[in-house]
């Protein structure tokens, strides 16, 4: 049985076409540029940017600290070897530090970007009171 000319002519094109697109490889899925919210491989998060949170200790012990901020969530920031606790300028020891006393906390990002405390100061009531503004007598 013998062919017309145009339904080889077609034929042939069609196989061109097939064994052209076969030679090119097709998108994987799975070689994504990156998920939303994930740092790309050989990438760091940003060095050098210190973050400061505000609020109340509800929990500290030696991998963590958890502070209530001033709009009533929970933060929970890791401690590290190298995380200085002050009150006033001087030194102290984390079990110097009551639970729900005003609390600075400046936090660093780590690769995964989880918050690593480089600081916690302890606010003393005064200087809490010396931020906000005296109200005017009527």
């Amino acid at each position: 049985m013998m062919r017309s000319l145009p339904s080889r002519l077609l034929l042939t094109l069609c196989l061109i076409a097939a064994s052209i697109y076969g030679q090119y490889p097709y998108p994987n899925p799975r070689t994504r540029r990156g998920a939303p919210g994930t740092t790309p491989s050989g990438a760091s998060a940003p060095k050098g940017v210190i973050l400061v949170f505000k609020g109340k200790l509800k929990v500290l012990d030696k991998k963590k600290i958890v502070i209530e901020t001033e709009d009533s969530e929970l933060l929970t920031i890791k401690l590290t070897g190298k995380t200085k606790f002050l009150d006033d300028g001087k030194t102290i020891k984390p079990a110097e530090i009551d639970l729900e006393s005003p609390l600075t906390v400046d936090v660093n990002q780590d690769a995964d970007a989880s918050l690593l405390a480089v600081n916690v100061t302890v606010d003393s009531p005064d200087k809490k009171a010396a931020d906000k503004p005296a109200a005017k007598p009527n």
